[in-house]
C-alpha cells in the first residue's frame, strides 16, 4: 500500500512496517513468525545469494553491467549469475568461468596466479 503524504521514512508502527522504495513510502503487515524458516530450499537460496553477494563485492571494480533504472549494477550482476550457482544442503558453488561481468555472453577469463 502506498502512503501518499501520511507517513515518511521507514519504521514499525503497531503491526505495520514502512519502507521507502523509489522515493515512495510503502506499508506492509509485520510478520515476525515465519513458518519453518530453515527449509532446505530456503537455506539453498540464502547460500546462493550470500555467495553472489560476496563475489559482487570482490568483483565490483570490474563489473561492467550498467545500472538499469532502479536496479544497481550489483543487483543486475546477482540476478544474471543466480541460475549459474549450484546449491546443495546450504552449500553454494559456482564455476568461475561461467560468471558474467557484462551484458554479453562472455564469461570471466581464466584466472591464473603464480606465487613469487
Amino acid at each position: 500500500m502506498k502512503l501518499l503524504g501520511y507517513l515518511k521514512g521507514t519504521g514499525k508502527l503497531g503491526n505495520m512496517v514502512t519502507s521507502v522504495v523509489a522515493g515512495q513510502t510503502i506499508a506492509r503487515d509485520y510478520n515476525p513468525n515465519v513458518a519453518n524458516p530453515n527449509t532446505v530450499a530456503q537455506m539453498n537460496q540464502r547460500s546462493k545469494l550470500k555467495l553472489l553477494s560476496q563475489l559482487a563485492a570482490a568483483l565490483a571494480p570490474v563489473i561492467t553491467i550498467p545500472k538499469n533504472g532502479l536496479k544497481s549494477s550489483r543487483n543486475l550482476f546477482i540476478s544474471k549469475n543466480y541460475d549459474m550457482v549450484i546449491a546443495n544442503n546450504g552449500v553454494a558453488q559456482i564455476v568461475y568461468e561461467n560468471i558474467q561481468l557484462t551484458n554479453g555472453n562472455a564469461g570471466l577469463p581464466a584466472i591464473t596466479a603464480t606465487r613469487d
